[in-house]
């Protein structure tokens, strides 16, 4: 478990009110600690083992990151708040931050009533060993939790200018050409994963 508390002035407060910033600095970590202890009892009386307990200060997404790296950690969980574009492009996003750097696999869970688990896991799918790693992943955790699983890829359409220019109907066979080779590559990653764990999996 780890909480990552910020030592931020508030705007409010003038630069030069040397004497009330470190008592309320103190305040923070002292309720940012609290806060680390109450989730930490939260997880052992749920009958979960934790490892330990860090209390970091700093710029929350480098600092799990950095606890992740000296931890060796195999999987990092965060949650998400759910901030809309404007506020994430302020504040920054956690989630997007951890993804983005983590030594390891991230999982980003939102909240919500019926968050948890998932009835249906979508893996995004392409030739690299990142994605068959994933799928991997994602057929472990639907034999688990009971759900199923959907490969999706997303491939780019490429039209030269003649093509372009004309819209002749034979511009689309280059098209429908790579459009099979994806989903006869999709259809082969499906079978993998049906023959690793039995689990049904879906493509589209």
């Amino acid at each position: 478990m780890v909480h990552v508390w910020q030592g931020l002035r508030p705007a409010t407060l003038p630069a030069a009110a040397i004497d009330p910033y470190p008592r309320a600095h103190q305040e923070w970590e002292r309720e940012a600690g609290e806060l680390l202890e109450e989730q930490t009892e939260r997880l052992r009386s749920a009958g979960s083992t934790v490892a330990g307990a860090h209390l970091r200060k700093g710029r929350p997404a480098e600092e799990i990151v950095v606890l992740a790296e000296e931890l060796d950690a195999g999987l990092v969980v965060v949650g998400s708040r759910g901030l809309g574009a404007v506020k994430r492009l302020v504040v920054g996003s956690v989630a997007e931050g951890v993804v983005s750097f983590a030594p390891c696999p991230a999982l980003v869970v939102r909240g919500g009533e019926g968050a948890w688990p998932p009835s249906r896991i979508v893996v995004g799918d392409d030739p690299s060993e990142g994605a068959k790693e994933a799928g991997e992943v994602a057929v472990a955790m639907a034999a688990t939790l009971g759900a199923g699983v959907s490969l999706a890829r997303a491939y780019p359409v490429f039209l030269d200018i003649s093509e372009a220019a004309k819209l002749a109907e034979d511009a689309a066979l280059p098209l429908q050409a790579a459009r099979r080779g994806h989903e006869l590559s999709l259809e082969s990653a499906r079978g993998r994963s049906k023959a690793s764990s039995g689990t049904f999996c879906g493509s589209g």
